[in-house]
């Protein structure tokens, strides 16, 4: 093989689609006996993906309503918005925040105990 290039791999499998909905009810029933069968996978680090996400389109919208407020320093008046732009930039503030707070809620929920209360960091 010369060097530099890359071996190729076959794609990978879409393994949800090799399970039919008599097969996974058969497993769904196995599972119900007892609670103490259950095991989840928690997704750790798509829940982090999605908080990082959500964390970097609070920080834009916190830049955005900053930049329309008067700095004590400057001399310089804020912008002026318009009724539509401060509405819609409230609803996008209001939809990132829930947002925010129901996926920081579902990650801590799949913490350790232990975890739990470390999760939160004020900056």
């Amino acid at each position: 093989m010369e060097e530099g290039s890359s071996v190729e791999h076959p794609p990978k499998k879409d393994m949800t689609l090799d399970f039919s909905f008599r097969e996974l009810d058969g497993v769904a029933k196995y599972l119900d006996i007892d609670p103490d069968f259950w095991v989840f996978r928690r997704f750790g680090k798509l829940h982090l993906f999605n908080l990082l996400r959500l964390q970097l389109e609070l920080v834009r919208l916190e830049r955005q309503l900053e930049s329309y407020m008067p700095r004590a320093t400057s001399g310089n008046k804020p912008p002026k918005v318009s009724k539509k732009e401060k509405k819609k930039l409230f609803r996008a503030i209001h939809r990132a925040l829930s947002e925010y707070g129901v996926s920081l809620s579902r990650l801590s929920l799949s913490l350790p105990f232990w975890c739990q209360k470390s999760l939160i960091v004020n900056m």
